[in-house]
């Protein structure tokens, strides 16, 4: 079965991979049997207040004040900001940066790594105790993980999508879970996430999702956690209040599956069945160039301050819209739009 409507569109249908639980997922856990059920028939689940705010959040944000120092140092020693506005708190720096160099959340991305405060949110243990009910013992980090820095009355915003949108076709017979972390309360008017219920005029025609009723507000307290699979339609709202709005997202998969990631980076294995004691070794992690740099397109010299995000996988993609990432994309290809 083919269509035509998109070169990224296989017209397989994999549904037990996504609303069945692997026949060695752990039984005990963190997760109640209704959060279990609830995640495989809905596609997502929303657990409040899991982490601990004072050890787990808090130094995500002290390592985004890092990041946002860095970024700053660098705009200004290449002349693009005279102001490093080292007099502004941590919500809303960032924003005073943007307002003279409209790309430095780009850039802030580009060159901020992907430091141990979050690694250790990554793969948090109790979160991965969770995730065993969800994914079985054998669990890796996939290498797409970011983090996001969302400034107030930006109109960059994703638009509904689902991840494996991002990856090889593959990861569509495969099962990935997305944890999306808020290290700030987040509701409708700061920007939180949106998911439709398993199933807009395509995703209704296609999934057949009544985007009036299926659509879900995922209004967070900080310390909690989104979880959603790889084939569920999501965006986030804009962010029209005042002050930044800190996230993160990063992926987990079985490690005995492939990850669909355009050979751009390994995975990182955080849970072994074979070996109880297994200790997660950065190291192989620390030495290969950031995943997400060179999957969007970019690069992490610091003398290149372009910010147009391209790559492999848009060749699945049915282009509509003309702006300069889908230019760019077009001229690499040697295609008009």
């Amino acid at each position: 079965m083919s269509d035509s409507r998109s070169n990224g569109f296989s017209g397989e249908c994999h549904p037990e991979i996504f609303t069945v639980p692997p026949k060695d997922a752990k039984e005990q856990g963190p997760l109640s049997k209704e959060q279990v059920d609830f995640f495989f028939r809905e596609g997502y689940l929303v657990i409040e207040d899991f982490f601990d705010i004072e050890n787990d959040i808090n130094p995500c944000l002290k390592a985004m004040d890092c990041i946002v120092e860095n970024c700053a140092s660098i705009l200004y020693k290449a002349g693009k900001i005279t102001n490093k506005h080292e007099d502004k708190g941590s919500h809303e720096r960032l924003t005073y940066l943007a307002k003279e160099y409209p790309d430095a959340p780009v850039i802030a991305y580009k060159f901020g790594g992907f430091p141990i405060e979050f690694r250790n949110l990554w793969s948090n243990e109790r979160l991965l105790d969770a995730l065993e009910q969800l994914l079985g013992p054998d669990i890796q980090g996939h290498p797409n993980y970011l983090f996001r820095t969302k400034i107030p009355n930006n109109q960059a915003n994703d638009p509904w999508h689902q991840d494996s949108a991002y990856l090889d076709m593959e990861a569509c017979k495969v099962l990935q879970i997305t944890g999306w972390i808020p290290f700030i309360d987040v509701n409708e008017t700061n920007s939180c996430m949106k998911v439709v219920k398993r199933k807009k005029s395509e995703i209704e025609r296609t999934l057949g999702a009544d985007m009036e009723k299926d659509v879900v507000l995922c209004e967070m307290r900080k310390g909690s956690i989104l979880l959603f699979n790889n084939m569920l339609p999501h965006t986030s709202t804009n962010n029209l209040s005042n002050e930044i709005r800190w996230s993160m997202d990063v992926r987990w998969q079985s490690s005995k599956e492939k990850l669909g990631f355009c050979n751009k980076k390994p995975g990182i294995l955080m849970r072994d069945s074979q070996n109880p004691l297994h200790k997660i070794n950065w190291s192989e992690f620390d030495t290969i160039k950031p995943s997400n740099v060179e999957l969007f397109g970019l690069t992490d010299d610091e003398n290149d301050f372009g910010s147009i995000i391209t790559g492999p996988y848009m060749k699945n993609w049915n282009m509509t819209n003309k702006n300069r990432h889908v230019l760019e994309f077009f001229a690499k290809e040697s295609r008009n739009f």
